[in-house]
C-alpha cells in the first residue's frame, strides 16, 4: 500500500505546484496538462511488461518501481525546464505503474483466498491516502517553489527502496526465488482477456472513471486558489 501511495503522492503532487510551473517556469496550462498525461501514459504503458516481471521476480519488480519514482521526484525537484520535467513525470509514472501488478502477485502469494478482498481493501486505501497527503500535506510547503513537494516524494521513495532491499523479513517475505515458478504462461489468458467483451466494458468504465478523477484532481487546486486564495504555507528556512 505504502508503494501505491506514494505513486498518487507523486501524481497529485503536480497540481499542488501547477500555480508555481505557470508563473515561475512560464509554462501554460496546456504543458501542465501534458506533464499530468505523461505520468498517465507511463502508468499506463508498464502494466503489462510489470506484471509479467512480477509473476517471475516481485521484490525486483517492487525495488525497481521505487527507484523509478525516486529517481523522477529528484529530477523534477532539481529541473527547470519542460523537457526536465517531462523526463521525471514519465519515470513516476513508470515506476507507479509497477505497484498494482506487483500488488496482484504478492497478495495472491502471501494471503490465504478468505483475506483478499481485505488485502486489496487496505491496498486500495494508498490511492486515497496518497493523493490526501499531496493535497492537504504538501500543499502547505511554500508556494514559491516546486523544489520541496517532490523532495519530499523522494524521500519516501528512499526510505521504500531502503526497506525492499535491506530489511531482512520483508526481502524474506518478497523473495523472488520462491515466485519464480510458480505461475503458468501468461500470454494465452492475457490474449483471451483482451477479446472478451466484458473486460473490455470494465475497461471503458475504468478510464471513464480515472478520466473525470483525473480532470478534477489537477484542475481543481488552481481553480480554488483562483477563487479562494491559497492556503496559509509553512515557510522554509
Amino acid at each position: 500500500m505504502a508503494g501505491f501511495a506514494l505513486a498518487y503522492v507523486l501524481q497529485a503532487s503536480l497540481p499542488v505546484v501547477a500555480p508555481v510551473l505557470r508563473a515561475g517556469h512560464g509554462l501554460s496550462a496546456s504543458r501542465v496538462g501534458l506533464l499530468m498525461s505523461a505520468f498517465l501514459f507511463a502508468y499506463a504503458i508498464v502494466q503489462i511488461p510489470a506484471g509479467l516481471a512480477a509473476a517471475r521476480a516481485p521484490r525486483s519488480s517492487l525495488a525497481l518501481g521505487y527507484v523509478a519514482m525516486l529517481a523522477g521526484a529528484l529530477l523534477f525537484a532539481w529541473s527547470s525546464g519542460f523537457t526536465g520535467f517531462a523526463v521525471a513525470r514519465v519515470l513516476q509514472g513508470a515506476g507507479g505503474g509497477v505497484m498494482l501488478p506487483t500488488a496482484g502477485v504478492l497478495l495472491v502469494r502471501l494471503l490465504p483466498r478468505r483475506r483478499l478482498g481485505r488485502g486489496w481493501a487496505i491496498f486500495g486505501m494508498g490511492s486515497g491516502l496518497g493523493t490526501l497527503v499531496a493535497m492537504v500535506g504538501l500543499s502547505r510547503f511554500d508556494g514559491a517553489d516546486h523544489r520541496p513537494v517532490f523532495l519530499a516524494g523522494a524521500a519516501i521513495g528512499l526510505a521504500l527502496t531502503v526497506l525492499t532491499f535491506i530489511v531482512p523479513e520483508i526481502r524474506r517475505e518478497l523473495g523472488d526465488k520462491r515466485t519464480r515458478r510458480a505461475f503458468p504462461p501468461l500470454w494465452p489468458g492475457l490474449v483471451g482477456l483482451m477479446l472478451d467483451p466484458k473486460a473490455g466494458l470494465l475497461c471503458l468504465v475504468n478510464v471513464a472513471g480515472i478520466g473525470v478523477s483525473v480532470g478534477v484532481v489537477t484542475w481543481m487546486p488552481s481553480f480554488l486558489n483562483e477563487a479562494r486564495g491559497p492556503l496559509p504555507t509553512w515557510p522554509l528556512p
